[in-house]
C-alpha cells in the first residue's frame, strides 16, 4: 500500500496559473509509475523538460532495467514516455552527466552492463528531442590488472561539450583491482565516436575524484577532490595539463568540491567543508585564477552532523543556486533509546546567493504521507540533477524513497523518480517568502500575515504545504488539524517548523470541503478552507 501511496506522492502536475506579475511556473510530478526508479538527468530546452530515468521492472519472470525517456511541458504534464531495453545489455544513465548538443540532440553518459559480466563499461548515448535513440558508443578502461585484462570498471561522473558542439569530454571514475586503486580518466571523443586522447590522472592518494567538467576559452576545466581540492585545465587539442590551482575555502577546511562554474573572472565552487566546531557545512565561494578567494557564502541555521552540496547553477539574474541534502538524525521507532540506531532523514536543501555571494534564501523539501508517515524510516529526498530555467527558477530531478518498519504489512523499500520545479524565489508554493517576491507587493503584505500557505486548491492527490519561518513566533512544531464541514476532526498532522515545503499525499481523503487549522496551546492562529476533489 505504501508503494502505491508513494507513487501517488508526487504524481500529476501541481499546476499553478502563471500570474501577469512574472511568477515562474512550479510543479512536482512523479517521473514514472511502472517501475521502481530514479531520475538522474534532466534537460531544459525552451519551456519543455526531458528526463532520462532507470529502474527495475519485470517482463514475465525476468527482471529488466529499462532506460526511460520522458518529456514534460512547462506545467509538468507528460508529453511522451519511451522505455528501451534489451536482454543482453543494461544501460544506466549516471547522475548529472549530460549535455545539450544542439536544438535537436542531447547526450548523456552512463554505464552498460553486459550479460553475465560484472564489469561496467562507459556508455555515451545520443537522443533526439523526441526521445528516440540516435546512436551510442561504448568505451572500456585503459587500466589492466596483473594478467593484463581490462578491468572495465568505468563509471562516468561528468560530461562536457566542446565550444563547436562537436567533440565530447567524458570524465570517468575507474576502479582498478587488484590492488584497488580509485582514480579517474578524461577522454576527448570526436563526433564519429573515436577517442582523440585520454588523460589519466596521476596516481595520488590526495586527489582521486572528479565531479565536474566545462570547456571555457579553449580549455577543459575540471575540479579534482580528495583530501584537498584543485581546479585544473587541459589543452583541448592535446590533452596536456595547463592550469593547476589549489581550491581552499576561506576560514573553512574543504572536504569535497562537488560542482563548479568557470567564467572570465575565475571559478564559483559548490563544496562542503567543516568549521571550527567540526560541523560539516555547505559552501559556495568564488576564486580568481590565481587561487585568491573573492567571496564565500554559506546557508543559515544549524548544520548538524552531515550535509551535502551537490549541484550548482547560475540563474538568469546572475545569482547562483546550490542544491544538496540536509541530513537529520531522528530516534529509531524500533530502538528509541539506542542512539546508535538513529534514522537518517534526508531533505532537499536549496539555497541561493547573488552574483557577489550575498545570501538570499534557503528552502527545504520533503514528502509526507497523510496515512502512513509513522510507519516508515530512512525517508530520503534527493536531487540528482538540477538545471536553471528561462523563467528564473530551477528544476530538479531525483528520487523519493523510504523503508518500512512493519514489513511485510507494508513494502520493505520504495523508490520513485520525480521532478520538482520551483520559481526564482525557490518556492513550490508561489509567494512563500515575503522577503522574496516577484514584482507584486500585494503578495508580500498578504504573506506577512500567514503561518502557512498551501496549494493547489482544490486539490486532487498532492497538497503542497509551506510553513513560513517568518511567522512562527517561537513555534517549533506546527499542529495542523483537518476538520470536515460537520466539525469532525479527520486528521492531525504535526510537522517541524523549519522552512520546509511538505509534499503531502491526501489521496485517501474523501471528496468534499475541509478546514485546515493551525493551533498553538488551543488557540487557532490560522484557518483555511481546502476543497478535496
Amino acid at each position: 500500500m505504501w508503494l502505491t501511496n508513494l507513487y501517488r506522492l508526487l504524481i500529476g502536475a501541481i499546476i499553478l496559473n502563471i500570474l501577469p506579475y512574472g511568477y515562474g511556473q512550479t510543479f512536482s510530478v512523479i517521473s514514472d509509475t511502472t517501475v521502481t526508479s530514479l531520475t538522474p538527468n534532466i534537460f531544459v530546452i525552451g519551456s519543455e523538460f526531458l528526463t532520462t530515468s532507470t529502474g527495475y521492472d519485470t517482463i514475465g519472470t525476468s527482471v529488466i532495467r529499462p532506460l526511460i525517456v520522458q518529456k514534460y511541458n512547462e506545467e509538468g504534464d507528460l508529453i511522451f514516455h519511451h522505455a528501451y531495453w534489451d536482454s543482453l545489455n543494461l544501460s544506466t544513465p549516471l547522475f548529472d552527466a549530460n549535455v545539450i548538443v544542439n536544438d535537436t540532440t542531447i547526450a548523456f553518459a552512463g554505464n552498460r552492463y553486459h550479460s553475465n559480466n560484472l564489469q561496467e563499461y562507459c556508455l555515451l548515448m545520443y537522443l533526439d528531442w523526441n526521445g528516440d535513440t540516435l546512436y551510442s558508443n561504448e568505451y572500456n578502461s585503459p587500466y589492466y590488472d596483473s594478467a593484463f585484462i581490462p578491468t572495465n570498471w568505468v563509471r562516468p561522473t561528468a560530461l562536457a561539450i566542446d565550444e563547436t558542439n562537436e567533440d565530447m569530454y567524458v570524465v570517468s571514475q575507474v576502479v582498478d583491482y587488484p590492488p584497488i586503486q580509485n582514480n579517474f580518466i578524461i577522454r576527448k571523443i570526436n563526433s564519429e565516436g573515436e577517442i582523440v586522447w585520454t588523460y589519466i590522472n596521476p596516481i595520488n592518494p590526495n586527489y582521486y575524484l572528479c565531479n565536474t567538467a566545462q570547456v571555457f576559452n579553449g580549455k577543459l576545466w575540471f575540479n579534482i577532490t580528495g583530501f584537498y581540492n584543485r581546479l585544473q585545465s587541459l589543452d583541448t587539442e592535446t590533452g596536456l595539463l595547463l592550469d593547476d590551482i589549489l581550491l581552499d575555502g576561506q576560514g573553512n577546511n574543504i572536504i569535497q568540491a562537488n560542482d563548479a562554474i568557470v567564467d572570465e573572472n575565475g571559478v564559483v565552487v559548490a563544496a562542503i567543508g567543516f568549521n571550527e566546531d567540526y560541523e560539516i557545512i555547505p559552501l559556495i565561494y568564488r576564486m580568481d585564477f590565481s587561487g585568491n578567494i573573492v567571496w564565500q557564502s554559506q546557508p543559515q541555521g544549524e548544520f548538524g552532523f552531515d550535509q551535502q552540496n551537490n549541484h550548482l547553477v547560475q540563474t538568469i539574474d546572475g545569482g547562483f543556486v546550490s542544491c544538496g541534502k540536509k541530513y537529520d538524525e531522528e530516534p529509531s521507532w524500533l530502538y528509541p533509546n539506542d542512539p546508535a540506531m538513529n534514522n537518517t532523514m534526508k531533505r532537499i536543501w536549496l539555497w541561493k546567493v547573488d552574483e557577489n555571494g550575498n545570501f538570499l534564501w534557503q528552502r527545504f523539501y520533503s514528502y509526507y504521507d497523510f496515512d502512513y508517515s509513522d510507519q516508515y524510516f530512512h525517508l530520503t529526498n534527493v536531487a540528482h540533477d538540477m538545471k536553471a530555467t528561462p523563467d528564473g527558477g530551477v528544476v530538479m530531478a531525483g528520487e523519493a524513497s523510504a523503508s518500512c518498519i512493519d514489513y511485510p504489512d507494508c513494502d520493505a523499500f520504495t523508490q520513485q523518480g520525480w521532478l520538482l520545479k520551483v520559481d526564482e524565489c525557490g518556492c513550490l508554493v508561489p509567494g512563500c517568502d515575503p522577503s522574496c517576491v516577484v514584482g507584486i507587493d500585494e503578495v508580500e503584505s498578504e504573506s506577512e500575515n500567514e503561518y502557512f500557505r498551501f496549494g493547489p486548491n482544490p486539490v486532487n492527490e498532492i497538497l503542497n504545504l509551506y510553513l513560513s519561518p517568518f511567522r512562527n513566533e517561537g513555534l517549533y512544531t506546527a499542529v495542523l488539524d483537518f476538520y470536515d464541514l460537520n466539525g469532525s476532526l479527520v486528521k492531525t498532522v504535526t510537522l517541524p517548523y523549519d522552512n520546509t515545503t511538505y509534499i503531502i499525499n491526501v489521496a485517501t481523503l474523501v471528496s468534499g470541503q475541509y478546514f485546515v487549522n493551525l493551533s498553538n496551546n488551543g488557540q487557532v492562529l490560522q484557518s483555511e478552507k481546502m476543497v478535496k476533489k
